[in-house]
C-alpha cells in the first residue's frame, strides 16, 4: 500500500486493490480462453493457436489481500515483462510506430472484453 494515509485511503476505501488482483485472477484468463476459443471456431489449425492477447498482458503467479480494515494488504506476483518493454522518456515521447502498437493492443484488449461479454451474454464484470 502507498505510504502516505490519503492514498491508503483511496485504494483501501474502493478496494481498488483487489479489484486489480481479480482482474488478473480471473477476468485475464477468461479473456484468454475465449479468444482461444473462439479462434478455434475459425480456424482448422488450432494446435498452432497461440492467444494474441497473452502476449500483452502480464502473467500473474500469485496474489493475495486482507481486506480486514486494521490489517490491510496484497501483493501480485507477475511476470517480468522488461526484457520486451521498457518505459520511455516522457520528454521525447512516443514514435508514431509506438503509439500506434500501442493503440492497437488497447483496442485488441477491449474488442476481445467487449466480444466475451456479447457471446457470453454477460451483462456485467462484477457478477463474474
Amino acid at each position: 500500500m502507498p505510504p502516505d494515509d490519503e492514498h491508503r485511503m483511496l485504494i483501501s476505501s474502493n478496494f481498488m486493490d483487489v479489484t486489480e488482483l481479480e482482474t488478473y485472477r480471473i477476468l485475464f484468463k477468461d479473456l484468454t480462453a475465449f479468444e482461444k476459443r473462439q479462434r478455434q471456431l475459425m480456424t482448422k489449425d488450432s494446435d498452432n493457436l497461440d492467444a494474441n492477447i497473452s502476449s500483452i498482458l502480464p502473467r500473474l503467479y500469485g496474489g493475495g489481500s486482507d481486506k480486514r480494515p486494521t490489517r490491510r494488504a496484497f501483493f501480485l506476483l507477475l511476470a517480468d515483462m522488461s526484457p520486451e518493454y521498457r518505459m520511455v522518456d516522457f520528454g521525447v515521447g512516443l514514435t508514431p510506430q509506438q503509439l500506434t502498437s500501442a493503440l492497437r493492443d488497447l483496442a485488441y484488449f477491449h474488442a476481445t472484453a467487449y466480444a466475451m461479454g456479447q457471446v457470453e451474454k454477460i451483462e456485467s464484470f462484477k457478477s463474474r
